[in-house]
């Protein structure tokens, strides 16, 4: 796959990668998962356990105070390979820009019912890929965006950050899951 929109492609070293918009980062995880095999190499389904795992890493992180930026990056690593997989041109630039707020008094709101409205669209995702049933990505896109609009984060923030910590990575691709290398550490006795 050739990135389309003359957008830098992800540099394969360590240095810090900035993205140009939604649709960047779409297409750099896009040519990232074909680089590993990621797209081909496994189901949305197999995928939908790594989604549960990194929508509970969030809630985790919601509790104990931390930073969820790389958790809502990783969640939307998962939804654009799982929409590729599927054909679907859907872009997420398209879905936030459409984003409907519902009218909703959100400053009564805190990070947990943020949190909650997103696990309901994730697991309805999850149900729906088991099932078989079509899959309505941006949902669980729109109730991202929220959640990191509450902690005063952009969407496009949190991509970027859960790009830098994925980009370099290696690792091989087994039974359906990426199995990551890990780097063997020397301990002097």
């Amino acid at each position: 796959m050739i990135l389309t929109n003359n957008y830098p492609k992800y540099p394969k070293d360590n240095k810090y990668f900035h993205l140009v918009d939604l649709e960047h980062f779409h297409e750099v995880v896009v040519q990232w998962a074909l680089d590993r095999n990621l797209l081909e190499g496994t189901t949305n389904l197999k995928q939908c356990k790594k989604f549960h795992e990194e929508k509970g890493e969030m809630l985790g992180n919601i509790i104990d105070g931390k930073d969820i930026r790389d958790d809502i990056g990783d969640c939307l690593v998962i939804i654009v390979q799982m929409i590729w997989r599927e054909g679907s041109t859907l872009k997420l630039k398209s879905i936030v820009e459409n984003c409907d707020l519902y009218g909703t008094n959100q400053s009564k709101l805190d990070g947990v019912d943020f949190y909650n409205t997103f696990a309901c669209e994730a697991e309805a995702l999850i149900d729906s890929t088991m099932r078989g049933f079509a899959v309505h990505y941006e949902w669980c896109v729109e109730e991202l965006y929220l959640l990191a609009r509450h902690f005063g984060f952009t969407l496009l923030e949190c991509c970027e950050i859960a790009f830098n910590d994925i980009k370099d990575r290696k690792g091989k691709m087994i039974n359906g899951s990426f199995v990551k290398e890990v780097k063997k550490r020397l301990f002097r006795s």
